[in-house]
């Protein structure tokens, strides 16, 4: 198996996990897998690039999840055309969901490579689908 890129991180147990994204596979087969059994080096220092920069402009602290698939995938000058009805096709998932000043905004990662945030009521209405997968692949019983 390959990766294809780090799709976010988390802390389970005291250890931390990458949730990785397979060359070859959709996002709904992404894994979490244990920091020790990652070895894609340039991946995981390509995401932490990516990650300080999101950690930083919003201060959150570094228990967050956060994601980058590079960095021209960072290109805050793009976003989605208002046209647009549905997004559920051209999102490809959704990447976070975070807090900031008391409200939640979701960070978007498009089949084009790009990245954005946008207010949750938005996913709501553009891709239901898309964040009813995210909670199913995040919930804790």
């Amino acid at each position: 198996y390959e990766v294809e890129r780090v799709v976010g991180h988390r802390h389970t147990k005291g250890k931390l996990q990458y949730y990785l994204k397979w060359n070859g596979y959709d996002s709904d087969e992404n894994t979490w897998e244990n920091k020790e059994n990652v070895f894609c080096r340039d991946l995981v220092e390509a995401y932490w690039s990516g990650v300080e920069g999101v950690v930083s402009n919003n201060n959150n602290n570094s228990n967050n999840n956060g994601s980058s698939s590079g960095s021209s995938s960072n290109d805050s000058s793009w976003m989605p055309p208002k046209r647009w009805a549905s997004w559920e096709d051209k999102v490809d998932s959704i990447l976070t969901v975070e807090r900031s000043d008391q409200k939640l905004l979701i960070r978007l990662l498009w089949s084009n490579g790009k990245e954005t945030h946008h207010p949750i009521e938005e996913a709501h209405q553009k891709c239901p689908q898309k964040l009813i997968q995210f909670y199913e692949a995040h919930i804790k019983f």
